[in-house]
């Protein structure tokens, strides 16, 4: 997404979710700077995050996620989408029709 990322990650134990982000946003931060020559924040102060419960809560997640860029309307040059062929097996196919949450 061009102003935003969605994530689906399971933190390591010892590694807070909180903790996991702010290293990962450093990370880009310093990397997009470089790229544009330029210093400072990218990123809001507050994340949006949910806790997955249950696998049928993961599918849909996966599933939204997958539709996100089409369902902004965005052309395929406006963003990134990484599948795992894995997940394309499992079904999780990301068809551009659109499915409500």
């Amino acid at each position: 997404m061009p102003n935003h990322v969605h994530a689906i990650m399971k933190p390591h134990e010892g590694f807070p979710l909180e903790q996991t982000l702010k290293l990962i946003k450093g990370y880009v931060s310093r990397v997009i700077n470089v790229k544009n020559q330029t210093t400072g924040s990218l990123w809001e102060q507050e994340s949006y995050d949910r806790i997955i419960r249950d696998c049928q809560h993961l599918d849909k997640v996966i599933q939204y996620i997958g539709r996100n860029g089409t369902l902004a309307r965005l052309q395929a040059n406006q963003y990134i989408r990484w599948i795992d062929p894995s997940w394309q097996e499992a079904g999780w196919d990301f068809s551009e029709e659109t499915k409500a949450l």
